[in-house]
């Protein structure tokens, strides 16, 4: 099967995760490597456990629909 181009990816590191990440860390400028490893893991121990649980269940919701599509893309919401 052909992947669509722009399609979003399944998986929550893609449509969830490194967008979360991107915000906290480039919201001001990095001043070295070492400023920039330290937001990463800080943006990592930000996300809340209840945001976690909310993205596992879009998840599920997102492979059901991608089945029932069978494989074709969907428009998500």
């Amino acid at each position: 099967m052909a992947w669509p181009p722009r399609s979003p990816d399944l998986t929550p590191m893609d449509y969830f995760v490194w967008g979360f990440v991107k915000s906290k860390v480039y919201g001001a400028p990095l001043a070295n490597l070492n400023e920039l490893e330290q937001r990463v893991r800080a943006a990592f121990d930000e996300i809340p456990l209840e945001m976690i649980q909310r993205v596992v269940n879009d998840y599920e919701r997102r492979l059901r629909r991608c089945i029932e599509v069978n494989g074709h893309s969907v428009e998500v919401r």
